[in-house]
């Protein structure tokens, strides 16, 4: 879905990325992973710029050690866990999950299962009233 086409706010297909999307698939990107590791190079930054380190870059450069492990632990867990669950997604969700991006709107998607529901509440009235007695 990152590939594109993408839908604007009335619903119609565009070819190309807005502002709201771009800032939106940058911030996905990053994990707990990425911010542990970006807090170690903090400290080396600070040494490079030639001003000493502050108390902050050293302590957030002890934390990042000890949060390493948990980071790893929780990146390798998530990517199990996606490849899993793409298995079991509905065919809908599935749809969207193509490089080719989806096919139909979701309004469209929504508007068709409350037709279908209201039909199917409709026949369970009429059966409900063949059956009672008057």
């Amino acid at each position: 879905m990152t590939v594109g086409p993408w839908f604007d706010e009335t619903g119609n297909k565009t070819e190309f990325k807005n502002s709201f999307i771009e800032k939106n698939l940058k911030s996905s990107d990053i994990s707990f992973l990425d911010l542990v590791l970006d807090s170690r190079r903090t400290l080396g930054r600070e040494r490079r710029e030639g001003e000493g380190v502050s108390g902050a870059a050293f302590l957030s450069w002890v934390t990042s050690y000890m949060l390493f492990l948990p980071a790893f632990g929780m990146e390798f867990v998530q990517k199990i866990d996606r490849k899993k669950a793409r298995k079991h997604w509905p065919e809908v969700i599935q749809e969207r999950l193509k490089p080719n991006g989806p096919t139909t709107r979701l309004i469209d998607i929504e508007e068709d299962y409350i037709v279908r529901k209201q039909q199917q509440l409709d026949d369970l009235h009429d059966r409900m009233r063949k059956t009672l007695p008057r």
